[in-house]
């Protein structure tokens, strides 16, 4: 599966509207060919962006921490940021591990500085009596999960090109 059939519904939407531009310069009412083009183009896009989506889109990882997450419990990034997650979840990224991007300002104020952090936060998990999702990119599965306590990993799944492991400390 992959992206490919999003790539090839994108090439047909641009093959759309080539068709069209070479129709419209021969028609006597260039209007008609250049709708239908774009039209076709636009409803061929849409459709290659919801095949995308998987693979663009927060929102299947997102549902997963909203629907287990209970109130007291946080939310993590590792070596990125989500931005669809903290819409489709409805709840704020706590602490973003190995990532600064865009919030390096953000970073350098003491009331923000606490949801920066780096592996040496990874190695606290599990947080006593909190469950801990850490969101990132599924590439990065071998060192993270090398990082929290050994058996509080209790779930690692993959949401398209991402992950969620879901931390907890082990039951006595």
């Amino acid at each position: 599966p992959g992206l490919r059939p999003a790539v090839l519904l994108g090439l047909a939407a641009m093959l759309a509207l080539g068709a069209a531009q070479i129709m419209a310069a021969r028609a006597e009412r260039p209007v008609m060919p250049l709708l239908a083009g774009g039209l076709l183009a636009w409803g061929l896009a849409l459709g290659a962006l919801r095949v995308a989506e998987p693979f663009t889109s927060a929102r299947a990882l997102a549902s997963a921490v909203r629907e287990a997450a209970k109130p007291g419990d946080e939310v993590w990034t590792y070596g990125t940021y989500f931005h669809g997650l903290p819409y489709y979840a409805g709840r704020k990224i706590d602490r973003m591990v190995y990532f600064v991007g865009e919030f390096h300002y953000a970073q350098r104020d003491p009331a923000n500085a606490d949801r920066f952090g780096d592996d040496d936060e990874m190695r606290l998990l599990p947080l006593p009596g909190k469950t801990v999702f850490v969101a990132y990119r599924s590439f990065e599965r071998p060192h993270l999960r090398s990082l929290p306590a050994a058996g509080s990993i209790v779930s690692d799944g993959d949401y398209g090109t991402w992950a969620l492991a879901v931390i907890e400390a082990p039951a006595r």
